[in-house]
């Protein structure tokens, strides 16, 4: 089993996003930057955290909130029995930034919009809300029940990012 699943994005800015890459102990790692604060990596603590979902017999349509460093799409883009792949993101900085350079075909779509306000216009098999918050806003364990029972009524099988290490 893998322990980590690798992006190629070049390094960028744009606003206050950016794209940086760094030397670890196991290899480069790219990492989403926003105000200085890394909130996504391709390291292997964040592909563990992704393990729960992508240990899912994953097929037909699926939704993801949040496009991050299209590290999802690295693995949805291998399985034949996915029909369609939906990415609703909210900043244009991202979108500018990932959706070039990460790997995708003709069954994945960008939507550009608030996965809190977003409605789904159709039915998914599975759903992984993986989006960034503003944490003076809402508490992420409050996100994590309003948005899942948002997405249920749309969604077979609804999951979230839950880190494995404390969140700051």
């Amino acid at each position: 089993m893998k322990n980590r699943i690798e992006v190629n994005l070049p390094e960028n800015e744009i606003g206050e996003f950016n794209i940086r890459k760094s030397k670890q102990d196991y290899g480069i790692i790219t990492e989403l930057i926003y105000n200085n604060i890394s909130i996504m990596s391709d390291r292997p603590s964040e592909y563990n955290e992704h393990i729960p979902f992508f240990s899912l017999q994953l097929h037909g349509n699926v939704l993801i909130c949040g496009l991050g460093i299209g590290f999802i799409n690295e693995v949805l883009i291998d399985i034949p029995e996915i029909e369609k792949v939906v990415i609703v993101e909210k900043h244009q900085e991202v979108i500018d930034l990932v959706w070039p350079h990460c790997k995708k075909d003709e069954r994945f779509e960008l939507i550009h919009a608030d996965a809190d306000k977003w409605k789904p216009t159709m039915n998914f098999d599975f759903a992984w809300l993986d989006s960034w918050i503003e944490h003076d806003k809402i508490k992420q364990d409050e996100w994590w029940d309003i948005t899942t029972k948002k997405y249920s009524q749309y969604c077979e099988t609804v999951m979230v990012w839950k880190p494995t290490h404390k969140m700051t």
